[in-house]
This record gives structure tokens, C-alpha cells and sequence, in this order.
């Protein structure tokens, strides 16, 4: 049962590019906006931030690689070189010649190589509470990969859904939000649904974590004082996975920033948190010249 209508998540289209069945929410009309999402979420985490603009943007929320519904061969590329392509393979299909682009967590690594390499697509860059520089993975993250690096352990992990009972536990949760009650049960199952997904799933979720690796992140800040698009900073102020003196390090480097909003009282996910003020930031930052 849904726990409130905030919950609910949004259809999805499937599109085949290449070798890759892409999963994505494409939702509204007007100037669009991708979003990508990080570790271990999907596009769900964006769904009540689109219900917020849908009224004025399109809003196209892709499942990553080896994340959400998405599904990718075993023997694809899930490095964020890779992903970033994939992004750019779906925007040229669905027609999109420019678009803005808006990335939290693990997303913002394939997002800031998209950007860089390709600045004339990008109408306006907003980075929320994401990796960067040489920060990935954090301590935590880097752990959980040496699991994962043994196939066995990592299956067990899965046969007994320990990332669930992680994400709902205690100190999970306040290592993903301020608020606790802002990360509802329903929204964690949502999240650790490839448990349910059989092993080729759980695969894919495997290899995308084994994927990250900073050399992606240090590559694109080496061009960050050429990217002179306009560009925004959001983030949570009480992110306890990346501290909000990252998001200033954003702001100080990229030639096209502009905007720096902390939200106080919020955590990484700080689109389950404060989806509204999230929307709002980026219907302003959208309007502005």
C-alpha cells in the first residue's frame, strides 16, 4: 500500500539504443530538462520534482545503466564515460538538440563528462549534492565495492536483501536525508526492487557500483574553467556523504556558474526531502537570462 500519494511512481517508456532497453519518465511539454539520478536510486527519485514543473518544462528522467529498469547486457561498459554516451544517445533520440541538465550522487560523474565534453548542448547545468573531483567513492561506498568484488558475497547480500534492511534501518536513513520520515518504506523498496529482479539484475547493479572510479570526475574539472554554461549549485546542507563545501568547490571552478542555493535541514537526497524547493530553484534558474 502506498504509504501517500507522493509515492507513487511515474509511467515509464522503454526505447532499444544499441544494446541497451532504456527505461525513462518523459513527462510534461516546453524546454526540456534531463535528469539523472545516482546510486542506488533510479528515476523514481525525481518523480515528485517533475510533478512540480511538468506544467512548464519536459522533464525525461532516464534509469541509468545497471540501475532502476533499465536493462543492460553483462558484458556492456557501465564506466560513466559510457553512461554519459548513453544519455547523449538517448537526447538525440528523442529529438533533443539542446537540453538542461540536472544530476545528483553518482549521476553527476557521467553528467559533468557529458557536459564537458559537449557544451553546446547544454542549455543549463545544475549539479545537486553530487560526486565530483577526486571525492568518489566515499569511505562508505569504496567498502560496500570491496564486497561486491566477490561475486559470492555480493549474491548472499542480495538473497537476503541487506541493502533494504540497510536503507531502512536507523542509521541509514540518516545517512541518506535529514529527516527520516522524509524516506518512507515504500520509497526504500522502491529503490532495492532489483532484489526482486532475479541475479542478472542484482549483476547489473553490481557492476555499476564496481564502476566508479574518480578519474571521470578529475578529467571533467580539469575543463571546468572553460565551461562558461549557465550553471547552478544545489545542495543539501546537512549532506553527511558529501559536505556542502564540495558544492562551493562547484561553484568557484565552473566558469558558467551563476547560483549557489544550500537548503538547510537536508540531506543527500534532497530531492525526497524538499522536492518542492528543488523544483522552484530550477524554475527560476530556467528563467533567468
Amino acid at each position: 500500500m502506498l504509504a501517500n500519494q507522493k509515492d507513487h511512481p511515474l509511467p515509464k517508456t522503454r526505447v532499444e539504443l544499441a544494446d541497451v532497453r532504456v527505461a525513462y519518465n518523459d513527462r510534461g511539454r516546453g524546454r526540456p530538462i534531463l535528469l539523472v539520478h545516482g546510486i542506488p536510486t533510479s528515476s523514481y527519485l525525481w518523480r515528485n520534482v517533475i510533478r512540480e514543473l511538468d506544467d512548464e518544462f519536459r522533464l525525461i528522467a532516464p534509469d541509468l545503466m545497471g540501475l532502476g529498469d533499465t536493462e543492460t547486457p553483462l558484458d556492456h561498459r557501465y564506466d560513466m564515460e559510457a553512461q554519459a554516451e548513453k544519455l547523449l544517445e538517448l537526447a538525440d533520440g528523442l529529438g533533443l538538440t539542446t537540453f538542461a541538465l540536472v544530476c545528483p550522487d553518482q549521476g553527476g560523474a557521467a553528467a559533468q563528462w557529458l557536459a564537458v565534453h559537449n557544451p553546446e548542448r547544454i542549455d543549463r547545468f545544475i549539479l545537486t549534492n553530487c560526486v565530483g573531483y577526486d571525492n568518489w567513492p566515499v569511505p562508505i561506498v569504496a567498502r560496500f565495492a570491496k564486497v561486491y568484488r566477490m561475486k559470492r558475497l555480493a549474491a548472499l547480500m542480495h538473497r537476503f536483501q541487506l541493502s533494504a534492511w540497510w536503507g531502512k534501518s536507523p542509521v541509514g536513513r540518516r545517512l541518506g536525508v535529514h529527516d527520516p520520515s522524509a524516506l518512507t518504506d515504500f520509497a526504500i523498496d522502491e529503490y532495492s526492487k532489483i532484489n526482486h529482479m532475479g541475479p542478472d539484475k542484482f549483476e547489473q547493479f553490481r557492476l555499476f557500483t564496481l564502476a566508479g572510479h574518480c578519474r571521470y570526475t578529475m578529467e571533467a574539472a580539469e575543463k571546468f574553467g572553460e565551461f562558461d554554461r549557465p550553471t547552478m549549485i544545489v545542495w543539501g546542507g546537512n549532506d553527511r556523504w558529501l559536505n556542502v563545501s564540495w558544492g562551493r568547490k562547484f561553484y568557484d571552478d565552473i566558469a558558467g556558474a551563476r547560483r549557489m542555493e544550500v537548503i538547510p535541514f537536508a540531506g543527500h537526497f534532497l530531492q525526497e526531502e524538499k522536492p518542492e524547493l528543488v523544483a522552484r530553484y530550477i524554475r527560476e534558474f530556467m528563467s533567468e537570462e
